[in-house]
């Protein structure tokens, strides 16, 4: 099961299609508050967070998640244009899981 976090719909609807061609189940969401609201409800293998979004922005949407001792776990991987430093430094743990882990992600 995969979260995608994007406020364009045409970015959620594109990945739907190749997540769900990998045979992944997908759930998608037009920003912070309603991942919230789904990981309130359902407890995914990935989630993939878009940065720039408006009201909360992924970054805080991220610190929640990692707030949440049920979600701790959860990798979070950054889908974004941005590329400067600071951005990967605010991205960075305890944001974001960091390369190293070794979970793996199964079809569910």
């Amino acid at each position: 099961m995969i979260i995608d976090v994007d406020d364009t719909p045409e970015n959620l609807t594109l990945l739907g299609h190749v997540v769900g061609a990998a045979g992944y189940t997908f759930f998608s969401a037009l920003g912070g508050a309603e991942c919230l609201s789904l990981l309130a409800r359902i407890e995914p293998r990935l989630i993939l967070l878009d940065i720039q979004m408006p009201g909360m922005d992924g970054f805080e949407t991220c610190r929640q998640i990692r707030s949440d001792v049920r979600l701790r776990h959860v990798p979070v991987a950054f889908l974004t244009s941005r590329k400067t430093t600071e951005d990967v430094r605010a991205a960075w743990p305890p944001a974001a899981t960091t390369s190293s882990s070794s979970r793996s992600i199964t079809r569910s």
